[in-house]
This record gives structure tokens, C-alpha cells and sequence, in this order.
């Protein structure tokens, strides 16, 4: 019998794991949801009083809201700190969700 030594058993064989240590306790998994969402409220709250006196423009605040939401949330997760990111994007649809309900019950739907 032949055995061909190319061919690894399933027991030899090793899988890439995402060390991922830094998230093993769950409060971790808390502060940094926190960290996400109240630091990007406090930033989006306190950012309009800055950049009227810098940029001096509407448009450039929407863009410049639309990186902090968008390309915050890319960082964190590209970095590992994934928990951080969705704390920003539930900003962001949490937001949504109060324009949309305001909208509603002030057009009388």
C-alpha cells in the first residue's frame, strides 16, 4: 500500500484563528458600546459650535458628520474594537429612527 505524505489528516491541519482575547470579558464588550455611543453623541452635540467658527459652511458640517459616522465605524472595526463601531452606527440609526417619528406625528400620519 502506498501512502501519499502530501495529505494532511484533519488533526494536522491548522486553522487561522482571530485571536480575539481583548473581548473574553463581557464588560469589555459594554464600555466600549458606551465608549461608542455617548463619545460619538458628545461629539456630534459639541462639534456644531466648533466648526461654525471654522468652516462656516452647512454643507461642510454634513460632510464632515457623515466621516464621523461612516469612517469612525470602518477604523474600529479594521482595528479590532468592533464593539465601538456598532455604539456609532446605533447612533446613527437610533437618530434616523427619532426624525422619522417626529416626522410622522407632526405631518399626521
Amino acid at each position: 500500500m502506498i501512502e501519499d505524505t502530501n495529505i494532511k489528516s484533519d488533526e494536522q491541519l491548522e486553522v487561522p484563528t482571530i485571536n480575539n482575547d481583548y473581548y473574553s470579558v463581557v464588560n469589555r464588550k459594554t464600555l466600549d458600546f458606551l465608549l461608542g455611543f455617548i463619545g460619538t453623541i458628545f461629539i456630534l452635540f459639541l462639534f456644531p459650535s466648533i466648526s461654525m467658527t471654522f468652516l462656516n459652511s452647512f454643507s461642510a458640517m454634513i460632510i464632515v458628520f457623515l466621516i464621523i459616522l461612516v469612517g469612525l465605524p470602518i477604523y474600529f472595526f479594521n482595528i479590532g474594537r468592533r464593539f465601538i463601531g456598532i455604539g456609532i452606527i446605533s447612533v446613527g440609526i437610533i437618530g434616523l429612527l427619532l426624525f422619522g417619528s417626529c416626522f410622522m406625528l407632526l405631518s399626521g400620519i
